[in-house]
């Protein structure tokens, strides 16, 4: 792929988001981050929810923006300096299943509409079952199969929210709320006993 042509499509990507914020300012609302907090934006893709996080947290928290393409994250630093945003931690991921929790203080985490495209995706989330202390929070969420497709992923690229909910549990953590964010959404508030 050409530059320009990979600029042009990080940045429908970054469209995409933006488009979607309303359910993104959700998970973080549902997730309660807030001054302080150290939070994992799990595939990341372009930072939205990494820069909306990193507003929430303040110079005394932190967002680590995990991904395995360092294009991805290459765009989302110099959407940090655009900005003049701080405290945001770009973390690259040659296997995303696989990857060293990069700081042991990390006590959120979000999966915003990542798992329907994220090969390994069970992988991943028993990986964060087992890097994550106890007490940390995540909220994940991604596009139900159920409902008719208007903006989000195709219909069979999605996955049911109940077998989201099965990794989530046989990784170890206990699903405290479910709901129904807008725009063909499902998603689950989720805690590391």
């Amino acid at each position: 792929m050409q530059p320009d042509a990979a600029r042009s499509g990080l940045e429908r990507f970054f469209a995409n988001q933006r488009a979607k914020e309303h359910v993104l300012v959700e998970l973080l609302d549902h997730l309660g981050v807030g001054p302080g907090d150290r939070l994992l934006d799990v595939r990341c893709g372009p930072g939205l929810v990494s820069m909306l996080a990193a507003t929430r947290v303040g110079p005394a928290g932190g967002v680590w923006a995990l991904d395995s393409r360092a294009d991805v994250l290459e765009f989302l630093r110099a959407q940090i300096a655009e900005r003049g945003l701080s405290g945001i931690h770009t973390v690259l991921a040659g296997d995303i299943a696989a990857f060293a929790l990069p700081d042991p203080a990390i006590n959120r985490f979000v999966i915003a509409d990542a798992l329907h495209r994220t090969q390994g995706a069970e992988a991943l989330v028993h990986r964060l079952g087992r890097v994550l202390p106890p007490g940390a929070r995540g909220a994940v969420s991604d596009y139900d199969p159920d409902v008719p497709r208007r903006l989000g992923a195709q219909t069979a690229d999605r996955l049911p929210p109940a077998t989201i909910r099965g990794w989530l549990e046989s990784a170890g953590f206990t699903v405290a709320e479910t709901w129904r964010p807008p725009d063909e959404h499902y998603a689950f508030l989720v805690a590391r006993p």
